[in-house]
């Protein structure tokens, strides 16, 4: 099998769009807004990134994703619908949403792997027309959402990667998150997304002997 794998947050779009999709549906609440303002103060910012940094725990995502709690689940798969068609559509990053097309009319089985929410990725499969897809899921309780995570993929990508393809001959990764980096190690060809010099710098110091840096325009 031939398997080209793309992240989605700053790969296929410019947006982290756990927190773009959840400003999309809270922009009138006035306690996420009052978080999103305490998210920006340099003590909170200290502390989730000591903890996301050593722990692998992102704080405020898992804050962030509590308000969620007592949504309708259908309500939420309109709204990432509706996310998708109308903030997503101007934050598309075109050169690699040509790869991907690319890949696509060369055979290959094309897979988005992300640590964004299930129910965002699955509206950006569907309009992308992407064979599967592989996202954090959030727990629910009958139809509404509980507000946590019931299994997060964020740190755990390339696990999930072994499990669910064993028989591949040729893969290629397609990414700009650090957090990929065992997965570009196992790739055929690691193709990996730069917004800035400092992250190609970056990636020029790792040890990767199998990459292709490209810019938003390639």
């Amino acid at each position: 099998m031939k398997l080209a794998v793309f992240d989605v947050c700053g790969t296929l779009y410019d947006s982290n769009t756990t927190f773009d999709f959840l400003a999309f549906v809270f922009q009138y609440n006035k306690k996420y807004l009052i978080f999103q303002r305490l998210n920006k103060m340099f003590l909170f910012k200290a502390v989730n990134y000591i903890s996301y940094r050593y722990f692998h725990y992102d704080i405020v995502r898992i804050i962030a994703t509590y308000f969620l709690k007592g949504k309708s689940v259908d309500e939420i798969e309109n709204l990432a619908s509706r996310f998708v068609d109308e903030y997503l559509v101007d934050k598309k990053i075109h050169y690699v949403h040509s790869l991907l097309s690319k890949y696509q009319d060369r055979g290959y089985k094309v897979v988005l792997f992300s640590g964004s929410y299930e129910i965002v990725v699955k509206q950006i499969a569907k309009k992308l027309g992407v064979d599967a897809f592989y996202a954090s899921k959030l727990k629910q309780k009958g139809a509404v959402l509980s507000g946590v995570y019931d299994k997060d993929i964020l740190f755990d990508k390339k696990s999930v990667l072994k499990e669910a393809y064993w028989d591949v001959e040729e893969l290629i990764v397609v990414s700009d998150n650090r957090t990929d980096y065992p997965l570009f190690e196992m790739a055929t060809k690691a193709i990996i997304v730069v917004k800035t010099d400092k992250m190609r710098k970056y990636w020029h110091k790792s040890n990767l002997n199998n990459m292709q840096i490209v810019g938003y325009n390639g």
